[in-house]
């Protein structure tokens, strides 16, 4: 009888904490784990009376997350942080359509633009791509948006090199032919793709920097959802420590979220810094003022409380 009470004791109150879900990304990209890791840290609150739990779902992509979440149908979700400014000020794939209840909880790591290029090819910096043949990735996608944008903002000319708009699945198919010299790819510190080719076809990456492209000093300033990062050395082997920009993952969503959600989702994490980034080498280069940069859209009004209570929100 006493074990019946008890399994009905735990059953009342699973059913009686507050469920929320975050929108990831598919299975086989860091966005599902790191979905599961914030919920893992909500979920293993509840031994300090936390009232939540906390699902992470597979989606389509971070485009189809912002969008699920205007619906209603999620109450958080990953994204880029260049994606939250457009959808939040109704730009590129969301113009005329200003998502303006986006509201930011905090920023994760940083998706560096990895430019890599084999070292039969002598590429050493971006000025080097003249005659050569350079994958910018797929066509309209973020990772072709970020390079085209450094071509328009530098002395770069497409028109003297040999452009193509492949999948990833493609390039190593066009690596083995020999028909690539190069490709660029938005990717996390553990891109098992790029590990394989870097071992397999002898590959570098190139540093972006503003020593060697200055045009970058003014993209970080027009652009303030882009940071500057470090590619740690032998993250890929063979290679040493680059040097790289790009947009940040954020956890974001919107005005509607209960006050005391928000509190308890950016303090669980805040709290728990370190156990947090021990769970992917992703997240090793986080700190509790760096999470506070790139949001691409204001912070949710507890988070911004919640910072400025820890004093890691000195302007409010």
């Amino acid at each position: 009888m006493k074990k019946l009470l008890y399994l009905i004791v735990l059953v009342s109150n699973i059913f009686a904490l507050d469920l929320i879900t975050i929108g990831t990304g598919p299975l086989n990209s860091l966005y599902f784990p790191t979905g599961g890791n914030i919920c893992l840290m909500v979920n293993n609150d509840r031994v300090n009376g936390s009232h939540l739990r906390c699902l992470p779902e597979p989606s389509d992509g971070l485009k189809d997350n912002l969008k699920e979440l205007q619906k209603g149908k999620i109450d958080i979700a990953i994204a880029q942080s260049d994606m939250v400014y457009q959808a939040y000020n109704g730009l590129g794939v969301f113009k005329n359509h200003p998502q303006k209840n986006l509201r930011v909880l905090m920023t994760l790591y940083v998706e560096p633009l990895n430019f890599v290029v084999t070292k039969s090819s002598k590429i050493k910096k971006l000025y080097n791509m003249e005659g050569k043949n350079i994958n910018f990735g797929p066509k309209d996608s973020e990772v072709a948006t970020l390079v085209n944008r450094l071509f328009d903002s530098s002395s770069l000319n497409r028109s003297k090199i040999n452009i193509s708009y492949l999948d990833d699945d493609q390039l190593e198919k066009q690596l083995k032919d020999e028909k690539l010299d190069g490709y660029f790819t938005l990717s996390n510190t553990s891109n098992v793709m790029l590990r394989h080719l870097a071992v397999k076809y002898d590959m570098d990456i190139v540093n972006i920097t503003e020593k060697n492209f200055p045009p970058l000093y003014n993209i970080l300033n027009q652009f303030p959802y882009y940071v500057k990062t470090t590619i740690v050395a032998n993250t890929y082997k063979g290679i040493d420590k680059r040097y790289s920009f790009g947009p940040k993952i954020s956890i974001v969503t919107t005005s509607d979220l209960d006050d005391s959600v928000a509190t308890e989702v950016v303090k669980v994490i805040v709290q728990n810094l370190q156990q947090f980034k021990n769970l992917n080498k992703a997240y090793v280069n986080m700190t509790k003022t760096n999470i506070l940069k790139a949001l691409g859209a204001p912070l949710h009004k507890a988070a911004k409380r919640y910072y400025k209570k820890e004093k890691l929100l000195e302007e409010y």
